[in-house]
C-alpha cells in the first residue's frame, strides 16, 4: 500500500519520469491515459500497472535524486553529481550544523536537509526574497525542510551562526566573504565553494593565502553514462561534463607554517617564494613614497631595460616623476615596510609596474597584478618590445597582444606592444 501524501514516480515506456504527490481524489493523467489515485494507493512501490488506455506504467518511490531533478527552478541548480560530493566533503549528517549562502532554487538545500536529518541543522542565507520563497516551496514539495532555517539578507553583514561545522558558498565573489565565513565556523571546519570559471578559482585561492585556511582542493566532476545493453555496452553519446569548479578548504590555524615546512626541493622553494611574494603587504601609495619609488624605478630599469642609454633613463625619469602624483599608486612592501615594488594605474590600465631587482622572481609583480585584477575585471598595458623578459612575464600572467606602436608614448623610438587581460 502506498500512503497518500507520498511522492510517486510514474515511468512511461519512453522512459519519461513524472514525479507527483499521491493525493486522494487527484488522479494522474498523461497522453498515455489516466491512473485513478485509489488504484495507485492500493499498489506497492515497484509495481506495474496500466492506464485507462491499457499502457503499462511503472510505479516507483521518489528518491532524493528524483526530487532534485524535478524541483521548480528559476535559477540553474547544482547538479546531483556535485551535490553528493559537496555533502560528503562538508560532512553533512546527523547533529551537524551546515551554513549555506546563495540557495537559489534550493537543490543543494534539499540535499543538505536530507543528509542532516532531524538532528542536524541547515542554516541558509539568500539575498533575494523571491528565491527564498522558491526554496521554501521546493522544500515543502519534497517533504523536507523541517531542519532548515532560511535568512533573507546580505552575507556581507555576517552569518546567522558562529558555531557551524561547515559552510558552502555559491556566490560570485566568495573571496570577499572569507572573513565573515571564518567568524561563523568552529575551528577546523570545512568550507566549500562552487565557481564557474578558472579565474574566479584563482582569486579564491589567493584569498585563502591571506587567512587561516589550508588543505585546499579544486576539482570538477564529469559524469558519463553507458548504454546498459550487455552485447553492445558502450558510452552514451552525450555526457554531463563541466558544470562548475568545486573548491574546498579547512579553517586551520598554522596551516601556512605547516605548508612551508613541507616545501623542500626546488619546486617547493619556488612555490613558497611565490606565496611569500603574494603575502607581502600591498598598500595605497603616498606622496612621501615618490622619491623612494623613483630610486627603485631607476634600479629596476637599469637591470631590465638594457636597451636604454643613460641619457634615455634620465629623460624618462623626469616623465616618471611627473606621472607618479597623477596615477593610482600601489606599493608592495616587506614586513618591515620597505618598498619592494610598485604599480601605477590609470583606471584599468597598468601604466607602470616595477620590482626591486633583488626581488625579481619572488612573486611581487604577480601579486601586484593580482591585486589590480581584484579592482578591475579587464586590464590593459603597454610593454617595450625590447624588454622580452617583461613581455614573457605578461604572457604567462594571461595577457594577450592586441597591437603594436613603433614609438613610445613620448614619441621616442622604442616600440610598444599593447596587451590586454580579460576575465
Amino acid at each position: 500500500m502506498i500512503p497518500y501524501g507520498s511522492l510517486v514516480v510514474y515511468v512511461t515506456l519512453k522512459g519519461r519520469r513524472y514525479v507527483r504527490r499521491l493525493e486522494q481524489g487527484q488522479d494522474w493523467h498523461s497522453s498515455d491515459g489516466g491512473l485513478p489515485a485509489e488504484r495507485v494507493a492500493a499498489l506497492d512501490f515497484g509495481a506495474l500497472t496500466r492506464t485507462s488506455l491499457g499502457v503499462p506504467i511503472l510505479v516507483q518511490e521518489a528518491t532524493l535524486f528524483d526530487r532534485l531533478l524535478h524541483v521548480k527552478r528559476q535559477t540553474q541548480i547544482i547538479y546531483p553529481k556535485d551535490i553528493a560530493y559537496i555533502c560528503l566533503r562538508l560532512g553533512a549528517g546527523p547533529g551537524r550544523i551546515i551554513l549555506e549562502a546563495g540557495c537559489g532554487s534550493g537543490a543543494l538545500t534539499m540535499g543538505l536537509s536530507w543528509f542532516c536529518g532531524p538532528t542536524g541543522k541547515v542554516v541558509s542565507h539568500e539575498a533575494r526574497e523571491e528565491f527564498l520563497r522558491l526554496t521554501r516551496r521546493n522544500l515543502d514539495w519534497a517533504g523536507l525542510g523541517d531542519n532548515v532555517e532560511i535568512h533573507c539578507g546580505d552575507i556581507a553583514e555576517g552569518f546567522a551562526r558562529s558555531d557551524a561545522d561547515a559552510l558552502f558558498l555559491d556566490v560570485r565573489t566568495p573571496w570577499n566573504y572569507l572573513g565573515h565565513a571564518a567568524a561563523a565556523l568552529r575551528p577546523g571546519a570545512v568550507l566549500g565553494f562552487l565557481l564557474p570559471t578558472a579565474d574566479q578559482v584563482s582569486r579564491l585561492l589567493l584569498g585563502f593565502e591571506q587567512g587561516p585556511f589550508s588543505d585546499a582542493e579544486v576539482c570538477e566532476l564529469l559524469l558519463r553514462r553507458w548504454k546498459p545493453v550487455p552485447d553492445r555496452l558502450r558510452p552514451e553519446d552525450r555526457m554531463i561534463a563541466h558544470t562548475g569548479f568545486l573548491v574546498f578548504c579547512r579553517l586551520q590555524e598554522g596551516g601556512r607554517e605547516f605548508a612551508a615546512a613541507g616545501n623542500s626541493g626546488t619546486r617547493g622553494r619556488k612555490r613558497e617564494a611565490a606565496r611569500r611574494g603574494r603575502a607581502l603587504r600591498i598598500r595605497k601609495g603616498m606622496p612621501a613614497d615618490n622619491p623612494v619609488l623613483i630610486a627603485l624605478w631607476r634600479r629596476a630599469v637599469t637591470v631590465s631595460h638594457t636597451f636604454l642609454t643613460e641619457g634615455n633613463i634620465e629623460s624618462i625619469e623626469t616623465d616618471v616623476a611627473a606621472a607618479l602624483p597623477v596615477l593610482e599608486i600601489w606599493v608592495c612592501e616587506s614586513e618591515k615596510g620597505v618598498p619592494l615594488g610598485f604599480m601605477g594605474l590609470k583606471g584599468a590600465k597598468v601604466e607602470m609596474l616595477f620590482v626591486e631587482p633583488a626581488s625579481f622572481g619572488s612573486g611581487i609583480g604577480t601579486g601586484l597584478l593580482n591585486y589590480a585584477r581584484q579592482l578591475h575585471d579587464t586590464l590593459t598595458l603597454d610593454v617595450n618590445e625590447q624588454n622580452s623578459r617583461a613581455h614573457d612575464f605578461y604572457l604567462r600572467c594571461g595577457f594577450r597582444e592586441t597591437g603594436r606602436s613603433t614609438l613610445d608614448a613620448a614619441g621616442r623610438p622604442f616600440p610598444l606592444i599593447h596587451m590586454e587581460l580579460n576575465p
